[in-house]
């Protein structure tokens, strides 16, 4: 099940789909990405004159992800089609088809709004200019069908907190990603992660921005040493992949991209190229399953930064690449002096916690949180007795608690319904760190008078 949290305007993209039976909408979208996504690879392997018996290592790369995609009804294989269209376009020259294709995924998916920069730095203004022109017609367009409001929400609430990586849980290692990788490592939690190398919030940020701010230089230099297009195209689509905190099998077909990099080279067959091509099958199609419960958890994570290192950064000089290491290690010092230590909200209790709690009650002696499971909807009872609760003198004001008009809470966080037990906790529901709604119960004591 997917948590990550989408643009309003998928919504409207699949509202035509509504007039159909629910079986009969699936069966028709996959058909469509299928055919759209057919049509892709057969262009891509015209346009740079792959041999046709190279489909089958195509298709064995992204057999898991192609598969899952269409189990959960993704829209991976239709963002395949629309960045390779929007691809071709610009090597033709035509801006409007460019600002089409490349407009939609935008919409449709956020990380593809690396390819604007990626316009900007190949200065090809016009097909940036005509991109920007075309998100901000699909959004008008959607304010027919969505509340502005809507749009507000996600961008000021649900977005940043996505992009902070607080997804789903404060621990997804099943993510395999950069930021989860780090995190494991640098961050303590008594219930999630109780046996960090180093407990440092600080350095966790410090070195997950300085890793971005690699990805980015390593984009920005690509287009001063005005590298071929593919090259550069491909190197964002994986740099906005690492970006993220989140992963999922069906978005490794984007992966396909990197496999015709290779292939625009014909070196199949060269050492290096034969293990891009097991890297590329492994990383798409081993179950996280198999390794999630080992010492190192992150294998698929080490085959993204091989492919990195391995496939873009050899297009750098080890002399310039030098350079830009040294910077992103400044950026990660400095960022690491100026970030605040996480203060983390102290979870009731040392259970773990369902991950969609939405409410809680406190009855007799007992406190039980409501929450959703694929099941439906569910009690989860917890251990601690309660001899006492009460609500007098407790407010939520701007998401912080008071007692008896002190402010409790100083945490950047979602609250809901502080409740006083056994006179001396004031249990809540909170975000903090986790997916927007994804609340567990939190407890603070109350300081003795």
């Amino acid at each position: 099940m997917s948590y990550a949290p989408n643009t309003p305007f998928l919504s409207v993209f699949f509202y035509p789909f509504t007039f159909l039976p629910a079986y009969s909408a699936k069966i028709v979208f996959n058909t469509l990405s299928v055919l759209l996504f057919s049509y892709s690879i057969n262009k891509w392997f015209v346009r740079i004159k792959i041999k046709p018996q190279y489909l089958i290592l195509i298709l064995l790369i992204v057999a898991i992800p192609i598969t899952n995609g269409l189990l959960f009804g993704q829209v991976y294989l239709l963002l395949f089609f629309l960045l390779s269209e929007g691809y071709f376009a610009l090597k033709n020259g035509n801006n409007i088809k460019v600002a089409l294709f490349w407009s939609i995924v935008i919409c449709l998916k956020v990380f593809p709004i690396f390819l604007l920069l990626f316009l900007i730095l190949n200065r090809k203004f016009r097909p940036f200019i005509h991109s920007i022109v075309g998100v901000f017609i699909l959004f008008l367009f959607s304010l027919i069908f969505v509340d502005f409001e809507v749009w507000k929400f996600y961008l000021m609430e649900a977005l940043p907190k996505a992009l902070s990586g607080e997804i789903y849980a404060e621990f997804v290692p099943h993510y395999q990603s950069v930021d989860e990788l780090l995190k494991h490592y640098f961050v303590f939690h008594p219930n999630y992660n109780p046996n960090p190398i180093y407990d440092s919030y600080p350095l966790y940020k410090g070195i997950l921005l300085g890793f971005k701010s690699l990805l980015m230089m390593v984009g920005v230099l690509l287009a001063i040493q005005k590298k071929e297009l593919l090259i550069q195209f491909c190197y964002w689509i994986f740099a906005a992949m690492l970006f993220s905190s989140y992963g999922s099998s069906y978005s490794m077909i984007l992966v396909l991209f990197m496999a015709i990099l290779l292939l625009q080279y014909n070196k199949v067959f060269k050492v290096r190229s034969v293990v891009f091509f097991i890297l590329l099958f492994l990383m798409s199609n081993l179950p996280v399953s198999l390794f999630i419960g080992f010492n190192f958890p992150f294998i698929k994570t080490l085959f993204y930064l091989s492919i990195l290192f391995l496939l873009f950064f050899r297009e750098i000089t080890f002399n310039k690449l030098r350079y830009l290491l040294g910077l992103s290690i400044l950026v990660s010092i400095i960022i690491f002096a100026k970030q605040e230590k996480l203060i983390p909200e102290d979870y009731f209790t040392s259970e773990n916690q369902p991950g969609l709690i939405y409410d809680y009650d406190v009855n007799e002696s007992e406190l039980s949180a409501k929450y959703w499971s694929v099941e439906g909807e569910k009690e989860f009872v917890f251990k601690e007795a309660i001899s006492s609760q009460s609500i007098d003198n407790i407010e939520l004001i701007d998401n912080q608690i008071y007692y008896h008009g002190k402010q409790m809470t100083f945490i950047n966080s979602n609250k809901l319904k502080p409740v006083c037990i056994n006179r001396n906790t004031i249990v809540y529901l909170s975000d903090q760190g986790r997916g927007l709604g994804f609340y567990t119960v939190r407890e603070l004591k109350i300081p003795l008078k």
